[in-house]
């Protein structure tokens, strides 16, 4: 947004200056006023809804001066360009990052997938942590293995006990 602005007032100021720069011309000063008189008010035109341009800033924009280079506007005039420039180089490196960040995107994905691959084809041995552990509950092993036969096996194991423990008397 800010090149697209600052650019545009780069423009608009460089017309202002070709057309009052032109108008003091004899030789081709007219033919090339009248051309951007006629360019500016083609703008004009198209960018009419925003009359705080027209108003405001179109009176501020600087005029560059080739004659008189140390004065006051050519600063603001170069300081303009300098904007512009700037904003260009920073969208250049804003897409070089880009483009950066995207390929390493594809390297890391194009290695998540390899490393995937060794690990179905039990190429690599993966080390699970108590809290890793998978477990199957629709698996065909013995019933005593499966969760629900771990807890069976608890409840048995108790009422063994409880039972145990009423018929010795150790109460």
């Amino acid at each position: 947004m800010l090149f697209v602005f600052s650019g545009f007032l780069a423009l608009l100021s460089c017309l202002k200056s070709i057309y009052f720069i032109s108008k003091q011309d004899k030789f081709l000063g007219e033919f090339l006023s009248d051309l951007v008189c006629t360019f500016l008010n083609f703008l004009f035109s198209k960018t009419n809804f925003v009359p705080l341009l027209w108003t405001f800033v179109w009176k501020k924009l600087p005029i560059f001066n080739p004659t008189q280079i140390m004065q006051k506007e050519n600063y603001y005039f170069l300081f303009l360009f300098v904007m512009v420039f700037s904003t260009i180089l920073l969208i250049q490196d804003g897409f070089g990052l880009i483009k950066n960040i995207k390929k390493i995107e594809i390297e890391v994905e194009k290695e998540r997938l390899k490393q995937e691959i060794k690990k179905q084809k039990g190429l690599i041995e993966t080390s699970k942590s108590c809290v890793e552990i998978e477990i199957n509950v629709l698996s065909r092993d013995s019933w005593y293995k499966r969760p629900l036969g771990v807890v069976i096996l608890g409840l048995i194991t108790v009422i063994l006990a409880r039972v145990l423990i009423q018929i010795l008397h150790l109460d």
